[in-house]
């Protein structure tokens, strides 16, 4: 059974998780319906728009059975916000005192971005071990991970940051990953022109890649 608290159950539900960003909260369901067709079981909602926070408790009141996180998370005020719309979990780019603080003090589900050790060192501290490198890809990729795994192998990571379908299995060969996030299934033009077509097939097919060769 799942624990919603626990971070590490809700992140190895699903190997993909996508990232999206919504500008009208009225494209959220169909969305969200669309991405369900497609497989997925948990998706983040970057709140960098006014939008955000109304669509993730759209999402939740229509669609309760999806795991909806919260990404890019930077402040205590964004938090709150995050766990009174109703998200199930939250991320954030990076972490500060003042933000993993609040987290605690919530107890709420949460990935704490990480770039580089002093982070990751911090993000340890307040006892996350599971942690969100990104962007992943710019910061070295599968080698940084498997140095990271040598450093510190008491940790789990759910990358992000320029992972596509063409290295996403890279990643999750990994022994210290557990699953990715991307915005590379949902497209911005698709959700603007309201193609959900496009983002089912786009999901079913990102999903199949992974389920064949793993």
């Amino acid at each position: 059974m799942i624990d919603k608290k626990n971070i590490a159950d809700i992140l190895n539900i699903s190997k993909i998780i996508p990232v999206v960003e919504l500008l009208d909260e009225f494209d959220a369901v169909p969305l969200m319906e669309a991405l369900i067709d497609g497989g997925v079981k948990v998706v983040e909602i970057n709140i960098r728009t006014q939008a955000a926070f109304d669509s993730i408790e759209i999402i939740k009141r229509r669609l309760p059975h999806l795991i909806v996180g919260a990404a890019s998370i930077k402040t205590p005020d964004m938090l709150q916000k995050t766990i009174d719309c109703g998200a199930d979990y939250g991320t954030s780019p990076g972490n500060t005192d003042r933000l993993m603080d609040a987290v605690v003090k919530q107890s709420f589900p949460f990935l704490p971005g990480v770039s580089h050790a002093s982070d990751i060192m911090r993000a340890l501290e307040y006892g996350h071990t599971i942690q969100r490198l990104c962007p992943v890809v710019s910061l070295g990729g599968v080698k940084t991970l498997k140095y990271l795994n040598t450093s510190f192998s008491e940790l789990i990571f759910s990358p992000a940051g320029g992972i596509t379908d063409e290295n996403a299995l890279e990643f999750l060969l990994l022994p210290n990953v557990c699953s990715v996030g991307g915005s590379w299934i949902v497209r911005s033009h698709d959700t603007y022109a309201k193609k959900w077509s496009k983002v089912i097939e786009r999901t079913k097919f990102s999903f199949d890649n992974i389920a064949k060769a793993s």
